[in-house]
């Protein structure tokens, strides 16, 4: 929870995680400590479907994953915007790294013999999951101002 005040105008934000909400009222048309002068604000709710792994060919692994996003934006007169976003993205990458230790820690633990026993390997400096975005896709749809879709990876050029 964020308050900011600005001579006569305070703002509150609230921000939990998926959650986001924020206005800002006028300090000199309020009565009480409940919000009832209220100028503008927005409210955002977003809901990620998770990640689902679509398929495994030796050390490269492919998933899957999407999410909905909603935007509400008002005034002291009601409603002014409503937006939602429906994105979705496919990603390949590598497990190499699921099992990867630091150096320190496999030669600590035995070296070869507990790489072979765990099946472990040894992550060397700089190294990590190289996992890449190959295509993406994402649709919105607003109340008053239109709608879009933009892509992203392979699909980086298309924009509706």
């Amino acid at each position: 929870l964020i308050i900011t005040t600005h001579c006569s105008k305070m703002t509150t934000k609230v921000d939990a995680g998926k959650f986001k909400f924020e206005f800002t009222e006028d300090l000199n048309k309020s009565n009480g400590i409940i919000p009832n002068a209220i100028t503008h604000g927005s409210a955002d709710v977003s809901v990620s479907l998770g990640s689902k792994g679509i398929g495994k060919w030796g050390p490269v692994k492919a998933e899957v994953g999407a999410g909905v996003d909603l935007h509400i934006e008002f005034t002291a007169q009601g409603i002014k915007e409503v937006s939602a976003t429906v994105g979705a993205n496919v990603e390949v990458g590598t497990d190499m790294f699921d099992k990867a230790g630091g150096i320190g820690q496999v030669v600590k633990n035995g070296g070869a013999g507990y790489m072979r026993e765990t099946g472990n390997t040894v992550l060397l400096p700089g190294v990590g999951d190289q996992s890449a975005s190959v295509a993406g896709v994402a649709g919105t749809i607003t109340l008053n101002s239109g709608s879009g879709v933009v892509g992203s990876g392979m699909l980086g050029g298309l924009k509706l």
